[in-house]
């Protein structure tokens, strides 16, 4: 697999690009072992040192771990009991900017980066920029963990997450009609008795490999499911893709080569899972 990026000056993305990408939302996630001694007051001191970028403080239930595992079963983590004594953070907090379309997420053993589109928002930034945002806020979080003695994270998994609402209209009109829009579905019965079908939900995993290596590097995880848009109650197909593995360090560095290598399938991955008739509605526009 060739790597998704020229090396030089300036890192330039190849492969499936598309003008009008149906993407509603990103996340760049990086999990790790719970930090020992992390509480409220690290992540308030933490929210004072980017608070100009992203002035909003949420609050959501914590992340589940999730590793993914290779030649044994696939499992989950067991959920750690984050205890409210002593002042451990006991849910994910939540950094938004102004706008409420780029986001920092902290819990005690993981860090996202997000972008969510919304109405009024200017268009999808491209994964290049939210990669090297990413870089950006997860190395100022580590350096603030140094700077408050706390431990470095054991880093254990990475994600990169690609939510896309895919709206009715050229080539499909129903949830239904989800083969017009994936290539996985195809449509096709036996025999006549079936009618078209209300809805359809599924999900697929692949396995992937790091570039020139036998060696697994993640799985990407695809979910389809029906969905309704809030504003209008528009029928629409949510496809989440969800690339998730382990990096080779525990750096910056090492967290963003397998970044790269996940999303390079995951993208591939799109292009090849979605039909021709939708690449043309998307204004598929290869880089090279």
């Amino acid at each position: 697999m060739r790597s998704p990026f020229r090396r030089g000056s300036n890192e330039e993305y190849e492969g499936p690009d598309f003008e009008h990408p149906p993407v509603e939302e990103v996340a760049l996630s990086v999990q790790y072992a719970p930090l020992p001694g992390m509480t409220t007051a690290h992540v308030a001191q933490y929210w004072e040192s980017v608070r100009d970028r992203f002035p909003k403080w949420e609050e959501a239930p914590p992340i589940e771990p999730t590793v993914e595992l290779f030649g044994v079963p696939r499992i989950k983590l067991p959920r750690f009991a984050f205890s409210v004594e002593g002042g451990i953070l006991p849910h994910r907090a939540l950094f938004v900017d102004a706008q409420g379309v780029e986001l920092v997420q902290v819990q005690r053993d993981r860090f996202v980066r997000n972008w969510r589109r919304r109405p009024d928002a200017t268009e999808y930034p491209r994964y290049p920029v939210l990669r090297d945002r990413f870089r950006a806020d997860l190395g100022e979080f580590l350096s603030f963990l140094e700077r408050q003695g706390l431990a470095g994270p054991e880093v254990n998994q990475c994600e990169v997450i690609y939510v896309n609402h895919i709206a009715p209209g050229r080539g499909w009109q129903r949830q239904g009609e989800a083969h017009c829009v994936l290539t996985m579905i195809s449509g096709e019965l036996s025999d006549d008795f079936l009618p078209e079908p209300e809805t359809i939900e599924a999900t697929f995993r692949y396995v992937f490999s790091w570039p020139g290596s036998a060696e697994p590097a993640g799985r990407l995880h695809v979910a389809v499911r029906p969905v309704h848009r809030v504003s209008d109650d528009t029928a629409l197909l949510a496809v989440t893709l969800t690339a998730r593995g382990r990096p080779r360090g525990n750096d910056v560095a090492s967290v963003t080569e397998w970044m790269d290598v996940g999303h390079e399938f995951l993208v591939h991955g799109f292009a090849s899972m979605t039909t021709p008739e939708m690449h043309r509605l998307w204004g598929r526009r290869d880089v090279r």
